[in-house]
């Protein structure tokens, strides 16, 4: 069974947590041919199952994860009435945290709702490192359909946790503008900082 080290998130939500942190270490080992600097990253058994799903497309991680998820939410036991992934920043198929959440909504029993998408391109989040212009990047950059979640209480689930702005604009949509009655937030890694 993999072990996990939950820690609470802060955010625009009743609770949020998320289970473990991405890696464990990351040392500079040299550069590529076009000057990209190369990494070794050292994982936690979750962080190396959700860099499965995302690169190597494991469907069994998918399931792996899903299922740790799951146990967690049974210790948590949040009262939501659906589940909600983060729209993705690269278009792939199928989507990672789709997979996660799909996993999670099924277990649950309760409906998976795919509700919120990019309302337009943009850079991806993580090359912005400061917290104040991420929110400028992410101001109108979703959209969702409102009537699907009101009076609902969300679990938004996301595969990686950094500075927490994509999950807090997202959770500020569902609550203004869907009408939501609360949501909780489940991140499965997150990083070492918030940067």
């Amino acid at each position: 069974m993999t072990r996990i080290n939950p820690t609470q998130i802060p955010g625009r939500w009743r609770s949020g947590f998320a289970l473990d942190f991405h890696s464990i270490e990351s040392k500079l080992v040299g550069h590529d041919e076009y000057g990209h600097p190369l990494f070794e990253t050292l994982r936690t058994p979750l962080g190396e199952l959700v860099y499965s799903l995302k690169y190597q497309r494991s469907q069994s991680a998918a399931e792996s994860i899903g299922s740790i998820a799951f146990r967690f939410l049974k210790q948590w036991k949040p009262e939501v009435t659906c589940v909600v992934p983060v729209p993705a920043n690269k278009q792939r198929r199928p989507q990672p945290v789709d997979l996660i959440a799909e996993h999670v909504s099924s277990s649950l029993q309760v409906p998976f709702l795919k509700v919120v998408s990019r309302s337009r391109s943009m850079p991806e989040i993580k090359n912005v490192h400061d917290f104040t212009s991420r929110l400028k990047v992410l101001d109108g950059a979703h959209t969702i359909s409102p009537m699907m979640l009101r009076d609902h209480a969300v679990l938004l689930v996301d595969d990686l946790y950094r500075s927490g702005a994509t999950m807090n604009a997202i959770a500020s949509l569902i609550l203004d503008v869907a009408g939501a009655r609360e949501v909780f937030a489940l991140a499965i890694t997150r990083t070492r900082s918030s940067r």
